[in-house]
């Protein structure tokens, strides 16, 4: 009957069995001299079997489509806006209040814009969520000066729940989900990248 090999202690140098999980001198854990689960990929990591690598490339291709879903999102909040506040401010608009044509036409054009990016993020997911999380991060910025400079100078005299924190948190996640779709597509790109240089 063959016998196990021997397993030094690396706390105490003690034989062991190879079947031993503890040492039988100090009682402390040893090390697997077979380990048969499977390799933990961490973030930055690349698999390195076939299997691993159309795993890895399903699970980026899903954050990149959650990012031009985001981009969809952006399009039909944007569109949906520009045909409540139409309808809202055709009184204001008629009596010379509210400039309607720019302010209409801003926001149909950022729809648009949108729009374009969620269709062209459909062939191409990569350069259309860097595209779009560039102007939608922007916009809001800009947004956000715009109303800080504004709330200054009403000096409090605002209406409650207007503001430059407005749906904040549906703006974070928008953004957290496109910057998410960019450091995916970036790994994807040298996912492959890697795999043809196999």
């Amino acid at each position: 009957m063959p016998t196990s090999a021997a397993v030094a202690c690396p706390h105490c140098a003690a034989a062991n069995t190879s079947s031993s999980r503890f040492c039988e001198s100090c009682g402390l854990a040893l090390p697997e001299t077979d380990p048969s689960g499977p390799r933990i990929i961490g973030d930055a990591d690349f698999a390195s079997n076939p299997a691993g690598v159309a795993f890895q490339q399903d699970e980026l291709a899903k954050q990149m489509k959650k990012a031009t879903n985001a981009l969809l999102i952006v399009a039909v909040i944007q569109t949906g806006f520009g045909f409540l506040l139409y309808f809202l401010l055709q009184r204001s608009v008629q009596q010379g209040k509210v400039n309607g044509p720019v302010l209409l036409g801003t926001l149909f054009g950022v729809a648009a814009l949108f729009w374009i990016l969620y269709f062209w993020a459909k062939q191409s997911p990569f350069p259309a969520t860097v595209v779009g999380l560039v102007i939608y991060s922007t916009l809001w910025l800009a947004d956000l000066t715009v109303s800080l400079i504004q709330m200054s100078h009403s000096q409090g005299n605002t209406t409650p729940g207007a503001g430059p924190f407005n749906g904040i948190i549906l703006r974070i996640i928008i953004i957290a989900v496109l910057f998410n779709g960019v450091k995916a597509g970036a790994k994807y790109r040298q996912l492959m990248q890697q795999s043809g240089a196999q």
